[in-house]
């Protein structure tokens, strides 16, 4: 069974005449959301229980509701003694299914590492009629995730590894939810759909169709996808969501990819690049569809390494201390804020953190210390500290990237205290 997306629109588009192109695009809709369905069968995704390097590993299928349709899942783990925290959910292109992901089963699991794989909503063996080019996709991580983070709660790393349009759903979704995200292996996104399609589509047809021509066609497709699933496709930018990601991502594209062209990525990459230093860029040597290299898979394997070891280091003292403090009862909000912080300034526990859970504890600081002298005074001045008051707990501290940043709670955390200082 082949492992890799084998729907080339070079070659459907190379079996046509220009008028034949021109006509084609009556239907044109189809090469962005209803490509060719790729199809398997069960028993194409292996044994259920077998053995890999030594190492005893099993297969379990099932299925999550989605908001399209029900996704068909499958997640292979390693059946060792110590359990795997870390899994790589794997995303596949837009012409896919989840038998892209089976190279990684022989490199993920000895590595203890679990992988989940999926097929999107109008793809494979899964619910749906169209597909959306990652508009809609992020919605089907979001349904896997959260089944994942019920059924098995161990996992403590999430790692999205995507492939074109997986790739470009996983930047996506991480711009709006990169604190649930350890970190994401993009293999060839788009960096901006409607510049993707507008250069695949003018080397295709080549230079006797007029500019304006080509214009009124690619808008006529895109009238159409946007009435068959309800989202103008030319709207999505990943290069702009990258902005906004906060957990490492490595970048990779094959030095001869012809529709998702190297130099576009790096439109991606500058936009990661003043957000996280981990992050990473690679090329390799094939296609946009060929198979994938041994470089890129060692190369991809030690940035999730390196990413998951770094993470493990890092302490973050005031995660715990919170999470501690979250069950407590308070009688008031403010009573909530002056939550007094741990008695040794010393001692940093250990860092406990869901990372299923989307949701961010609000940091204690104490807006007692506000002391102002006259009305109109600067909210944002930074109040004395006796020298017990562990410095880690300052109420503007920016944590690092790696680490939860802290930066979207604590302006809410202030203005509810100056709200509850002004009705005093």
């Amino acid at each position: 069974v082949s492992t890799q997306s084998t729907w080339d629109y070079s070659k459907f588009w190379k079996e046509m005449s220009i008028l034949e192109k021109l006509e084609n695009f009556r239907d044109g809709y189809k090469l962005l959301i209803r490509p060719r369905r790729a199809a398997y069968t069960m028993a194409d995704l292996g044994n259920v229980k077998f053995t890999l390097n030594g190492i005893i590993a099993e297969r379990k299928d099932f299925k999550v509701s989605g908001l399209r349709g029900t996704l068909e899942c499958s997640i292979f783990h390693p059946l060792t003694s110590n359990p795997s925290i870390t899994v790589v959910v794997y995303l596949h292109g837009n012409a896919g299914c989840r038998i892209d992901s089976l190279p990684l089963v022989e490199r993920l699991l000895p590595q203890n590492i679990s992988l989940v794989c999926f097929d999107f909503s109008g793809s494979g063996l899964s619910g749906g009629e169209y597909i959306s080019l990652g508009a809609y996709e992020k919605d089907d991580v979001q349904s896997v995730l959260n089944e994942l983070s019920k059924e098995y709660p161990q996992f403590q790393n999430v790692i999205l590894w995507g492939k074109s349009m997986g790739a470009a759903t996983a930047l996506m979704y991480a711009s709006q939810n990169w604190a649930r995200i350890c970190a994401i292996v993009a293999d060839s996104p788009f960096a901006c759909l409607q510049d993707t399609s507008s250069e695949f589509v003018r080397e295709q047809v080549g230079e006797l169709v007029p500019d304006f021509m080509l214009d009124a066609a690619l808008n006529i497709v895109r009238k159409q996808a946007k009435e068959k699933i309800g989202v103008d496709l030319f709207t999505l930018k990943p290069k702009e969501d990258a902005r906004t990601i906060r957990c490492p991502v490595l970048l990779g594209y094959a030095a001869n990819d012809t529709l998702t062209k190297p130099e576009a990525g790096l439109d991606i990459f500058r936009a990661l690049k003043s957000n996280n230093q981990a992050n990473r860029y690679k090329t390799f040597n094939g296609t946009h569809n060929s198979p994938r290299t041994d470089e890129w898979f060692s190369y991809a394997l030690k940035f999730i390494s390196s990413v998951v070891e770094a993470k493990s280091n890092k302490s973050a003292p005031i995660f715990s201390h919170i999470a501690q403090r979250r069950t407590n009862s308070f009688s008031s909000p403010v009573e909530l804020i002056h939550a007094a912080p741990p008695s040794s300034p010393n001692v940093k526990p250990k860092v406990s953190v869901d990372l299923h859970q989307s949701t961010i504890p609000t940091p204690p600081y104490s807006p007692a210390e506000d002391k102002r002298s006259s009305i109109g005074k600067s909210f944002t001045k930074e109040p004395s500290r006796p020298p017990e008051y562990p410095t880690h707990f300052r109420r503007k501290t920016i944590f690092s990237e790696e680490n939860l940043s802290l930066i979207h709670i604590s302006e809410p955390t202030r203005l509810l205290s100056i709200s509850y200082a002004v009705f005093c």
